[in-house]
């Protein structure tokens, strides 16, 4: 996926490996040069790497005791990426900037972040276990702390905590902030599998049956992950799209999904005649003088008024062979309300 956080996330663990992996870098200047340069774009995909950079540097003091030439090869290194990126912000800006001061200035110290909304310090927890699907996700879980607690002077282990901490201090909490780290989520699991012989009641952790309910899951899973875009809004505007012309989407007032692709004008259809609704009057208005193709979208249950028009589902997130009263029928604890659901549905006259 193309995002600052993932770019910033691979960079950070090329870097890493450039460094780690060579028993003579101590020597090696052109490979410290590489690592900093690097880290260095790292830090200029997703500026809060910056604490994951620190975090390694902090290793490289305490634990490492790295020789100067390895400071002065890494510094070098982030120097000249640095220095590339400057030369880039001033041709893009028009002018001298540091644009990581003015994100940290305006995110944290104007708070504007907390604007977004804020979210409790266990969300990542919690949302990891549900999107990283279960057992995998409590498997990694227990796997990472059984890492930190056994490896803590390991430098990956180093790099990882202080971006944690981090995102778990800082109010406002999506789970995409957590995407820099996944390329370190295989060390910090699978190097746990070497230490739970030292804890007899976690031996079930490495039971060939385990890891063949995981590889099952892994299995049936990537193929769809795979070939479904991560954000619903690429469906919705493929099927939009290729509907017939003229066409027209008559849709509820402050709708979030709606309101994301009005803000996303490079992806949007725009020979498609949007229509805000606010009443029965103004459906009954739209339906009987457009003579176009008309459609209707909603994200929450429609009023029962657009239940009396014949209608037919064109795309959303619920399966068109499952009728949408059944849904609302196992409604339990309000899962309907609190998921992505929407639909987008013809209305035939």
């Amino acid at each position: 996926r193309f995002s600052a956080e993932n770019h910033g996330g691979i960079f950070l663990v090329l870097g890493l490996m450039v460094y780690l992996l060579d028993d003579n870098i101590r020597k090696n200047y052109p490979k410290l040069m590489l690592a900093g340069f690097l880290m260095g774009l790292s830090f200029m995909s997703r500026y809060q790497l910056g604490v994951s950079i620190a975090g390694f540097g902090l290793w490289l003091i305490f634990i490492r005791r790295a020789a100067i030439t390895e400071y002065v090869g890494l510094l070098l290194g982030g120097i000249i990426s640095l220095g590339l990126g400057a030369l880039m912000d001033k041709w893009l800006y028009g002018h001298w900037a540091f644009p990581a001061y003015g994100y940290f200035h305006v995110n944290l110290i104007q708070d504007k972040v907390s604007e977004f909304g804020l979210s409790p310090w266990h969300y990542y927890f919690t949302e990891f276990i549900g999107a990283a699907v279960p057992p995998l996700s409590i498997i990694m879980l227990i796997g990472i702390c059984l890492t930190i607690y056994f490896r803590p002077k390991n430098p990956i282990v180093w790099a990882f905590i202080p971006l944690m901490l981090t995102h778990f201090a800082i109010g406002h909490k999506e789970f995409r902030f957590l995407f820099p780290v996944l390329t370190m989520l295989p060390f910090l699991t699978l190097a746990a599998w070497e230490e739970i012989p030292k804890l007899p009641w976690m031996l079930w952790f490495r039971q060939k049956w385990v890891w063949n309910i995981c590889l099952a899951i892994n299995l049936v899973l990537l193929p769809f992950c795979i070939t479904k875009p991560t954000d619903d809004t690429v469906n919705f505007l493929y099927k939009l799209d290729r509907q017939p012309r003229p066409s027209m989407v008559i849709t509820y007032p402050y709708d979030t999904l709606w309101l994301r692709l009005k803000w996303r004008n490079y992806y949007f259809v725009k020979d498609v005649r949007v229509r805000t609704i606010y009443s029965e009057h103004d459906f009954d208005s739209v339906r009987k003088n457009y003579q176009g193709n008309l459609m209707f979208y909603y994200s929450k249950r429609p009023p029962a008024y657009f239940y009396k028009v014949p209608h037919k589902v064109i795309v959303g997130t619920i399966p068109s062979w499952i009728p949408e009263d059944m849904i609302y029928k196992i409604n339990f604890n309000g899962w309907v309300e609190r998921s992505k659901y929407w639909t987008l549905s013809r209305i035939t006259k």
